[in-house]
């Protein structure tokens, strides 16, 4: 079995400091687009649920996706919330900022922040072939 989650709550982590310090969070991608999430607690009941059941056969392919879709929009909402700051505002940076920003501050190594601009790229593409 395989589980294929979703873009991991989580990652919104690495960026605190910088929420709480300067009041935004900053992305590669635009603060109103909407992609699924979810938080890695659900993964691991997802995983759980399967390892005690044994329900599945051979090689099978489990998304593992939040309730709905999010946008930073609404995570900059939520996470205010949750602090008590809530006039957060989501910066688009680009690519080559996002990259720094999470070199500098710790988060990933320079191959790691690659990856993530290369997945904030497929994301933004993904988001174009949407259909209604």
């Amino acid at each position: 079995m395989n589980l294929r989650p979703a873009y991991f709550m989580e990652n919104i982590l690495g960026q605190l400091d910088t929420i709480k310090q300067y009041g935004i969070i900053s992305s590669a991608l635009k603060g109103d687009l909407n992609f699924p999430m979810v938080a890695t607690k659900d993964i691991a009941v997802v995983g759980a649920q399967l390892l005690l059941n044994l329900s599945f056969k051979g090689n099978q392919i489990q998304y593992v996706l939040g309730p709905r879709d999010l946008t930073y929009n609404e995570v900059a909402h939520i996470v205010g919330d949750a602090i008590g700051k809530h006039d957060f505002k989501v910066c688009t940076i680009s690519s080559e900022d996002s990259k720094k920003a999470m070199t500098q501050s710790g988060f990933a190594s320079e191959n790691v922040a690659e990856l993530y601009n290369m997945m904030s790229e497929s994301m933004k593409q993904w988001q174009s072939f949407k259909c209604t």
